[in-house]
């Protein structure tokens, strides 16, 4: 989960233009790839949130250097702080 995969990546594994893969992402997707690798890092803290994962485990789990860095992430993702959803316990829908 850590690594973040590039564009170029992709295109080059499935011999295809950028405008090719960005094209299918929002046709099979609904979004773009980078959105949609956005939507998965969200996804994987929340899990590991309520899991009970250390904060800073879990920022270096989804490859960011610092703690911060993924708190700003997830509170522009998700309109809460990682400590604010982490609280929620079962009381939280967690679709």
């Amino acid at each position: 989960m850590g690594k973040k995969l590039k564009l170029q990546e992709i295109t080059d594994l499935c011999n295809c233009s950028t405008s090719q893969i960005q094209h299918d992402f929002v046709q099979v997707l609904g979004m773009s790839p980078l959105a949609y690798q956005a939507k998965l890092r969200v996804q994987y803290a929340k899990d590991k949130l309520r899991a009970g994962q250390s904060l800073v485990s879990i920022a270096m789990d989804c490859g960011f250097s610092e703690q911060s860095g993924l708190s700003r992430f997830f509170k522009k993702h998700t309109d809460m702080t990682l400590l604010a959803y982490q609280s929620k316990g079962d009381r939280m829908d967690w679709a």
